[in-house]
């Protein structure tokens, strides 16, 4: 199964709250323990947290690749 990639135009500055597996956006907000207790709200014991940079330039860390289309999330 392809992975979906993430639209971090939408969320500039938040921290994302992910699945683990399936990696989708459980929650986000701009105070990282807002969206990790929405998430654990949700169900998601152990969500994957991730900072979305403010600043449309690439990154590359942890598993995760950032570009000016959507985010690709690598398992590894």
């Amino acid at each position: 199964m392809e992975q979906q990639g993430i639209d971090i135009e939408k969320y500039p500055g938040e921290w994302l709250a992910l699945e683990p597996g399936t990696w989708r956006v459980v929650a986000h907000s701009m105070v990282l323990r807002e969206a990790e207790e929405e998430a654990h709200e949700k169900g998601v014991e152990r969500p994957a947290m991730f900072s979305c940079p403010t600043a449309d330039h690439p990154y590359v860390g942890h598993g995760v690749i950032l570009s000016r289309e959507k985010t690709k999330v690598n398992d590894f």
